[in-house]
């Protein structure tokens, strides 16, 4: 039987919707910003944007690098910024430029590419200095005072924010992470102090808002917690029982393409790694390592199919992959199983998908393959 789709990743509007206004609720001051990096986490700029542009509450979108954030403005007409990395490419920040994007300065090699740009241009360029405050990526030393002052006294350069990140926000242990913000507001003030009128200041994370309003600034780029995924089991077990509940947003699905019956003593797939106890069916499915169903899966997982569990036999091929189908289950070809999401009274998540494979859930997400289509359902 031929189906339109192998398989397919449904995004639930509604909750998307709840994230954003769950973060709108217990940040009330502070300004959000999906963060849509990496086909948004998996889950499809396009269509999460889709979503969420009608909210009022979104005031703009945080990417990674300059393609996605050309990608982004022609979805949108909010403020876009880029966090991370951009190709001195003159033609696509001209492009940029034009559409309002908002450009990182890490480095004076970076800032003295867009200053030259922008005195040749006669404008101003936008752009929030990103400060490392003990993270050891992009950025300025926090201590280094001098290049921030540099930037701040170029003359088409505007200077609208000033961020910086944290490295272990996700951590019961508080300590890195306020040692971290101390850092950050210890640039933030003197900036001030000195009569640097800058818009924006921002260091929050998902983890970081959660753990509450003393680190939420001026704005929060929410990230994993926007799609309903806890950043750590530690921030889970500090704050799930205190006011946040989140709906994972993401289910991927697929559809038996042959069921076949292995006698005992029968290997199954490349390898020969699982040879049947019994006699067993299994079930053939259209989705392997290159659609993002990691390999490491193999004989670990387990899937959805009418309801119940049914484990992953044998080693996830590049396409394929192979499930034993429990005693009792009615399937067919053409039946309907969840890789990830909830079935009846049965959940795969992405938590327990990342256990197994000895990973964390952001990979498990952010890896699904981008051709494979998003749908938004309610």
């Amino acid at each position: 039987m031929l189906h339109k789709h192998l398989s397919w990743v449904e995004i639930s509007a509604s909750a998307l919707r709840h994230q954003m206004r769950l973060f709108q609720q217990y940040a009330p001051s502070a300004r959000i910003f999906p963060v849509i990096k990496s086909n948004a986490y998996g889950h499809g700029m396009r269509e999460v944007v889709g979503v969420l542009d009608r909210e009022k509450s979104v005031a703009g979108y945080m990417v990674a690098s300059l393609d996605e954030a050309l990608r982004a403005a022609s979805l949108t007409r909010k403020q876009v910024v880029i966090l991370s990395i951009w190709q001195q490419d003159q033609p696509l920040v001209v492009r940029a430029l034009r559409r309002g994007i908002v450009f990182p300065i890490y480095d004076l090699t970076a800032a003295r590419w867009l200053e030259r740009l922008g005195a040749r241009l006669s404008r101003k360029i936008p752009v929030h200095i990103k400060i490392d405050v003990g993270t050891m990526r992009l950025g300025f030393r926090f201590d280094d005072s001098r290049a921030v002052r540099q930037v701040l006294h170029m003359p088409h350069l505007a200077v609208t924010g000033i961020f910086s990140h944290f490295a272990d926000s996700e951590s019961a242990d508080e300590g890195f992470t306020q040692k971290q913000f101390t850092r950050f507001q210890e640039v933030v003030d003197g900036l001030r102090q000195e009569g640097y009128v800058i818009p924006m200041y921002h260091i929050s994370c998902s983890a970081a808002a959660i753990r509450g309003e003393r680190y939420h600034a001026d704005a929060i780029r929410l990230g994993i917690s926007l799609y309903g995924l806890w950043p750590s089991d530690d921030i889970k077990r500090l704050y799930a029982r205190k006011r946040y509940i989140f709906r994972p947003a993401m289910a991927w699905k697929t559809r038996i393409v042959q069921i076949k019956t292995v006698r005992k003593g029968e290997s199954i797939g490349y390898g020969l790694t699982y040879r049947a106890r019994r006699g067993m069916r299994i079930a053939v499915l259209p989705v392997g390592y290159a659609d993002g169903y990691d390999r490491s899966l193999s004989n670990r997982a387990h899937v959805l199919v009418g309801g119940k569990r049914c484990p992953v036999r044998g080693r996830v091929c590049m396409n394929l992959c192979m499930i034993e189908l429990s005693r009792g289950i009615a399937a067919r070809v053409g039946s309907p199983v969840v890789l990830l999401g909830r079935q009846n009274d049965d959940a795969i998540t992405a938590a327990e998908l990342a256990d197994k494979a000895g990973t964390i859930h952001y990979e498990i997400v952010s890896r699904i393959s981008a051709g494979i289509p998003r749908i938004i359902v309610p």
